[in-house]
């Protein structure tokens, strides 16, 4: 298969291809989600027809086959079986597409490129959306609000879902524009640091200004993260920078600017605060989280083995069993979900499967050193690394796998690490080849 090639100020040259038409799909994905999902699942079924043994084999060797399996069952025992079969979708077409992503990445010609090209076009759409969230959350501020709220150019804006002065940019609710940015930043962490390393950015793209605008994106992503007035987003971003600073802690500039970023979302918070509440209201309202896992673990108490079925904790809640809330559309912490709806043993299949993958990624990653990757992959690696854990870190304290965007960037990263121990093993067939 041929590499995507890039001409002068990286314009797209090459013929239409599955490399090529993949970076599309990412490129448009937040803003058209359902175009990007049908070039996706077209995409998912070529790399099936070519690669059909291997990823059957992945499928069956890491237990996604049984936890499918499961999962199907407990959909039929479930409170409403249609509900349950309907939630299916967002678990069972994304372990297909997980499963074919990890084995095409071992067959790119240039899969350390094409990986880094793949993060490059995902925070480089991004930079519209923290904008337009920067804007937006601007335009929500109370005083611009009461001005602007009969305003027929503006009051299409106020009309919506009120969430209070948080943004929500393109994206439904505000804390699923917090997830996305969290997974944008550490692609973009990643790449700043393969910067830094190498003094390049995606060598095909021949233009000086992309380290710039990558370092832009950075800012702009925290931006958006303080406007969606997300506490889980805002937490894992300082956990991020944390991480790149202490990785980095040898070079004097990283830790200025990591603790430069820092500095400046905790100084917004304290003075704007989170979403309009105050940082003393933000930390009170936590209660409604810890009442939902409560009633998480009841259920889980009483349907241990099977759950209640996707879907089901939701159907299960008794109005205003919590102050206020006549429904809570789920558990607010993933574990929690997924002990509660397919019960105990699935859930801790699950949690197995992805720990196991992530563990073999980091250790193939971090036992690598200069022997499979250059110093400089292994910043866009350790890029993907950061994404998802900003997935396992949100996913502790909400749940935004419904949004269809943030379960493909979830997924795409998970498969990024699933791809590294094969990644490095084909290094060093190439070097024994070489040699």
């Amino acid at each position: 298969m041929a590499p995507t090639k890039f001409g002068k100020f990286g314009r797209l040259t090459t013929s239409l291809n599955p490399e090529a038409g993949l970076l599309g799909c990412l490129l448009i994905l937040p803003y058209a989600s359902y175009l990007a999902l049908v070039g996706m699942a077209s995409l998912t079924l070529w790399i099936w027809l070519q690669h059909s043994q291997a990823a059957w084999r992945l499928l069956a060797r890491q237990g996604w086959l049984v936890l499918a399996i499961g999962m199907g069952i407990t959909a039929a025992t479930a409170y409403d079986p249609v509900e349950a079969g309907l939630q299916l979708t967002n678990f069972l077409p994304f372990f297909l597409f997980f499963a074919a992503l990890s084995v095409w990445i071992g067959h790119l010609q240039r899969p350390l490129s094409t990986l880094e090209t793949w993060a490059f076009i995902l925070v480089l759409g991004s930079i519209p959306i923290s904008l337009r969230a920067g804007v937006e959350y601007y335009l929500k501020s109370p005083p611009v609000e009461t001005r602007l709220f009969d305003s027929p150019y503006f009051g299409w804006l106020y009309s919506q879902v009120d969430y209070g002065h948080r943004a929500s940019s393109v994206f439904g609710h505000p804390n699923v524009l917090g997830a996305y940015l969290v997974i944008i930043l550490g692609l973009a962490l990643g790449l700043g640091l393969k910067v830094l390393r190498s003094g390049t950015l995606v060598a095909q793209w021949r233009w000086r200004y992309w380290p710039l605008v990558l370092y832009s994106a950075i800012a702009l992503a925290l931006l958006g993260i303080f406007c969606s007035g997300s506490r889980s987003g805002v937490l894992v971003a300082i956990a991020q920078l944390l991480i790149v600073g202490w990785l980095m802690r040898r070079n004097r500039l990283i830790v200025l600017l990591g603790l430069s970023g820092i500095a400046a979302v905790s100084a917004a918070v304290l003075a704007l605060g989170i979403g309009g509440r105050s940082v003393g209201e933000a930390l009170t309202t936590t209660t409604l989280r810890m009442d939902v896992w409560e009633i998480s673990l009841d259920l889980i108490r009483q349907h241990p083995w099977l759950g209640t079925g996707l879907g089901g904790f939701r159907l299960s809640y008794v109005p205003y069993t919590i102050p206020q809330y006549d429904t809570v559309e789920h558990a607010h912490n993933l574990w929690l979900m997924l002990a509660a709806e397919i019960g105990i043993p699935l859930m801790l299949l699950f949690t197995a499967t992805v720990g196991w993958i992530c563990c073999q990624g980091l250790k193939t990653l971090i036992g690598s050193k200069n022997k499979h990757f250059p110093r400089s992959e292994q910043a866009v690696l350790a890029g993907y690394g950061l994404a998802f854990m900003s997935c396992i870190l949100f996913a502790l304290f909400d749940v935004t796998f419904y949004d269809s965007r943030v379960n493909v960037l979830g997924w795409l990263t998970l498969a990024v690490l699933q791809a590294i121990p094969a990644l490095a093993a084909r290094e060093d067939l190439a070097e024994a080849d070489a040699a």
